[in-house]
């Protein structure tokens, strides 16, 4: 019977520390869709970044990165983002946070896009954590809207500590996302 409870809390011990060890086996991102979300004919707008520690090419690196994570799940068409950044250009679009509804149907238009995705990295570490090396945590939100009604179709958060460069961890959180966009 001793040994029963050794084990037990053995095992409490052993999995509450795997959890916290290794967060990025265990955290799925949280996604709503819409059943009307089809995935035909989307723009990534160039996502906005906020962290003092995040390079000031973070929302490119990550509007990129999920693209290429849709396209290869081979379920979305995705519209190059060169096409998309040009558009944005041309219609003097620095963020995709505040768009006006004519706005979001300007780029479904010229685009012949169906949606646009728009998103936020949020860095959300102390100074402190770079210097001991202790865990960051970076968060990625992102909105689908429907270019011709302008509503919101789906919704996409993820949260994760990490210790090695976000730019690995912007790739493995837009292939995770882009996985459980069904």
């Amino acid at each position: 019977m001793i040994h029963r409870i050794y084990l037990l809390i053995f095992c409490t011990l052993l999995f509450s520390g795997c959890a916290s060890v290794f967060n990025f086996g265990y955290s799925r991102p949280d996604i709503v869709l819409r059943p009307d979300f089809n995935g035909d004919g989307i723009a990534v707008l160039t996502f906005s970044a906020q962290g003092s520690y995040l390079r000031s090419d973070a929302g490119i690196i990550a509007a990129d990165r999920f693209s290429e994570a849709m396209f290869l799940q081979r379920r979305f068409n995705v519209i190059d983002r060169a096409r998309v950044n040009r558009t944005a250009i041309d219609l003097d679009i620095k963020s995709g946070e505040n768009l006006s509804n004519e706005q979001i149907r300007e780029i479904g238009r010229r685009l012949d896009a169906n949606y646009i995705a728009v998103g936020k990295l949020f860095q959300e570490t102390e100074p402190f954590h770079f210097i001991d090396d202790i865990d960051k945590t970076l968060t990625i939100s992102i909105r689908l809207m429907d270019t011709e009604t302008a509503e919101m179709v789906g919704v996409a958060r993820y949260t994760v500590s990490y210790k090695d460069e976000y730019h690995n961890t912007i790739k493995m959180m837009m292939n995770r996302i882009a996985r459980r966009m069904r």
